[in-house]
């Protein structure tokens, strides 16, 4: 059995002394105020909360190196194939051309002075034949045009004409008609003889001029048909002469075309797609005189919609990177705080230096394009972040205390 007697020293621990009743000896004990045990629990759970939140978090050890975007296929270059001045520009940045699209024409024959009078003074010729020709043709047309109008106006006058015959016709039957009752009667008169044979002499000559009237009217008549069916047939040949000298004339044209065409090919060149692809880097303008062999323009693929990075590795962290990292990508012409950052995975890495420089060549594979972009131009500068190495921050910590441990 123990007892507790308070300690008589006046302080802010004051201890507790148990006295067991049997030996009477006892054991002080310390005793604390409750508030500072609170306030021992809570340092203890704090300082167990940041041990447990330091073991979740990593250290990352990267490197940062520079680099720049680069197409899987080698963009063409398209250059003078000799030298000359630009005639024709026939596309612009950012046009997509298919395989043998013509790109631009060159004038070459700017450097062959003999060569060039000769084809301009046969090009002259030609140009001026052309001119006589058509001029003819349309002289030709206008003569043809006004024949044909001439003609239709006399088929339009013979209708006319047979029209008015056709009423004169049909007036002369009737006066006959009516000099037919008359003469019938004439006759029965005279044959109960109320009428004298000089009047029935009358009748019958006013018959007869009657019918010889009729007869000439129909006459007249058959004559504006036939005049009416000449007119159509002469139409129908004049337009189809007109026709066939129009064709003859449009062939001499089309011939002494072509004949301008290869004289003026002589002195131009065009210059085609080699290969399809999307033109970019347009360095020239229609006019400008180049040389043979300069740059005018550059084919980007249409197939390299996938691209990748080339880095500068440095030889100092070669040997630790290896294909299959992962690569934070910041692209210089879309700032990463605005897009964000791009995403690549390093696919190669060459086994040799650089010629020029101690550095080894990285190629990265673009897997997550920053945000709201499409396409990246080539030969854009990159800055990369590579991680070497990750681990838990504890270790990263301790390794100094580790290593210097190690060494005693």
């Amino acid at each position: 059995m123990c007892l507790v007697v308070p300690d008589p020293k006046p302080s802010l621990f004051r201890n507790i002394v148990l006295l067991p009743e049997a030996q009477g000896a006892g054991t002080i004990l310390p005793w604390q105020h409750p508030w500072l045990t609170s306030l021992s629990i809570a340092t203890g759970m704090g300082l167990c909360l940041a041990l447990f939140f330091l073991s979740q978090l990593n250290y990352a050890e990267k490197i940062a190196i520079g680099g720049k975007v680069q197409p899987l296929q080698k963009p063409v270059v398209v250059t003078a194939p000799e030298a000359g001045i630009v005639a024709q520009m026939l596309v612009a940045n950012g046009d997509s051309v298919s395989q043998d699209a013509r790109l631009f024409s060159l004038n070459r024959a700017v450097h062959d002075l003999s060569g060039r009078s000769a084809n301009l003074t046969a090009a002259r010729s030609i140009q001026a034949q052309l001119r006589s020709l058509r001029a003819t043709r349309a002289e030709y047309v206008k003569t043809q045009v006004l024949e044909e109008r001439r003609l239709k106006d006399a088929m339009v006058a013979n209708q006319v004409q047979q029209a008015s015959a056709r009423r004169q016709k049909r007036m002369l039957l009737r006066q006959l008609e009516l000099s037919s009752r008359q003469l019938q009667k004439a006759q029965h008169l005279a044959q109960q003889g109320w009428l004298s044979e000089s009047d029935l002499d009358q009748s019958h000559q006013q018959h007869f001029r009657a019918e010889e009237t009729l007869l000439l009217a129909r006459r007249a008549a058959s004559s504006l048909a036939a005049d009416a069916l000449d007119l159509e047939t002469r139409i129908a040949l004049q337009q189809q002469r007109s026709l066939l000298h129009q064709a003859e004339y449009d062939m001499e044209v089309l011939q002494l075309e072509q004949q301008l065409a290869a004289v003026q090919r002589k002195d131009f060149r065009l210059v085609k797609a080699s290969v399809a692809g999307r033109v970019d880097d347009l360095q020239v303008q229609a006019g400008e005189q180049i040389s043979a062999g300069k740059s005018v323009l550059t084919l980007v693929r249409e197939t390299d919609s996938i691209y990748q990075v080339l880095l500068a590795l440095p030889s100092t962290a070669a040997g630790r990177v290896t294909p299959g990292m992962s690569v934070r990508l910041r692209f210089s012409g879309f700032p990463y705080q605005r897009f964000g950052a791009g995403i690549g995975v390093v696919r190669q890495i060459s086994s040799v230096t650089d010629a020029v420089q101690p550095i080894y060549r990285a190629w990265v594979d673009v897997q997550v394009m920053p945000d709201a972009i499409d396409t990246l131009p080539a030969g854009m500068s990159v800055e990369a972040d590579i991680v070497l190495q990750e681990q838990p921050l504890w270790r990263w910590l301790l390794q100094p205390l580790v290593a210097a441990w190690q060494r005693l």
